[in-house]
């Protein structure tokens, strides 16, 4: 009697074992990416946003530079579910900058920097960064960064680490190399308080291909990647270096070389967070037949070299672009691409994938976009079209759950 009882028992407990493990995996399976509050849209048609814009690690601020003349940018903030403009709208005093075009926020989403490279004084562009600090509900002007010379265009790029203390950006330079004079350097400042001190080193670089947006930092501020195009013998390579800071300097510790199959074909970059993978969009990869598909390939940065991980992930249809946009989470399993637009898809098309036993499958449903952003975690999607919404553009904020 007792053996039927406890037999009985443990059946009970089984099946009830095997509905949790049921239960579990079809939530597993059910999840996905849920929009998180109403999208943010541009005013007017002139306010367009989409292009440029910023997402905190924790996900839960947003940066949006919205293109007029002159440009301004709002910072929203999610409270109680719904996306609301925190503090002043900032407003550039000089018409027709370039205010906005680059912009960067930390971790905590209460510190914004924001490059104007086409500032104007006295028809001398030399460029500048202003550093904002949210306090009583308004942005401050805490400090600037003012290009040296005439013509620097100081803040092409922008980034800046976790806790905002290193900034990295480019300017173009003043010194005639080879007999040429579009060279690029890209510099390093550290920031303490109220100084900002310019690491002694200088990355110059020759091509004609700007640097501008192939520039990251690591959110610890020791690790920056960086991009730019160069012929060898007949030959098209993009190279990406890896570059550490020590010691209020920093040296070249990894180089990269990989062929492509025009010069002047588009190389995106994102470093992920840890400073540890390098995910790379090539979205004007061709077939054989000339179809320009895109792809991405991401690596992992060992000790004296890249290992690639996982294996290549290309567009699906005719005139993707796949790799338009690309972003990396702080750990570097997963990954979102865009596309450009298509004969399919007209405004593009948004992927997520997450790496499983070395190889990329796709979480969540693919998503209507021309942009992306990941926060540090990897759950909370920000999504830009800047053609959508009568071409005043739109983002919209997904998490997956």
């Amino acid at each position: 009697m007792y053996l039927n009882e406890h037999h009985i028992e443990m059946k009970k407990f089984k099946l009830s074992l095997l509905f949790i493990i049921s239960l579990s995996l079809n939530s597993c399976l059910s999840q996905d990416w849920v929009q998180i509050g109403e999208e943010i849209v541009g005013d007017e048609r002139l306010n367009r946003i989409g292009l440029t814009y910023d997402l905190s690690s924790q996900g839960n601020t947003i940066a949006v530079t919205y293109s007029d003349r002159p440009n301004f940018v709002k910072v929203f903030e999610l409270q109680n579910s719904q996306w609301v403009q925190v503090a002043n709208t900032i407003v550039s005093k000089s018409k027709n900058s370039s205010f906005g075009d680059h912009l960067s926020i930390n971790e905590t989403g209460n510190l914004i920097l924001i490059s104007e490279s086409q500032k104007n004084g006295n028809s001398i562009q030399n460029g500048i960064i202003h550093f904002l600090e949210k306090q009583n509900n308004n942005w401050i002007n805490r400090d600037s960064l003012i290009g040296k010379k005439n013509n620097n265009h100081l803040g092409l790029s922008l980034k800046t680490n976790s806790s905002g203390s290193v900034v990295a950006t480019a300017q173009k330079s003043n010194e005639q190399m080879e007999g040429q004079y579009n060279y690029e350097e890209v510099l390093v400042f550290h920031k303490n308080g109220g100084t900002i001190e310019r690491l002694a080193k200088t990355i110059t670089i020759n091509t004609p291909n700007s640097i501008s947006k192939n520039l990251n930092l690591s959110n610890d501020g020791k690790t920056i990647v960086i991009n730019y195009s160069t012929s060898i013998n007949d030959k098209h390579y993009a190279i990406f270096e890896i570059h550490k800071i020590s010691n209020r300097s920093f040296e070249k510790t990894h180089t990269l070389k990989i062929e492509k199959q025009n010069y002047f074909d588009v190389v995106n970059l994102s470093l992920s967070g840890n400073g540890q993978y390098l995910l790379l969009g090539f979205p004007d990869y061709r077939t054989e037949e000339k179809v320009a598909l895109g792809k991405v390939v991401i690596y992992k940065i060992k000790d004296a070299e890249f290992e690639q991980i996982g294996g290549q992930i290309t567009g699906e249809n005719k005139y993707d672009y796949f790799g338009h946009r690309i972003s990396i989470n702080h750990n570097g399993n997963i990954i979102s691409v865009t596309t450009s637009t298509s004969s399919i898809h007209k405004n593009g098309y948004v992927k997520t994938y997450k790496l499983e036993n070395n190889k990329w499958e796709q979480v969540g449903s693919t998503l209507k976009g021309l942009n992306t952003i990941l926060n540090g975690a990897g759950n909370i999607l920000a999504i830009g079209n800047y053609r959508s919404n009568n071409q005043n553009g739109a983002i919209k904020i997904y998490k997956f759950k």
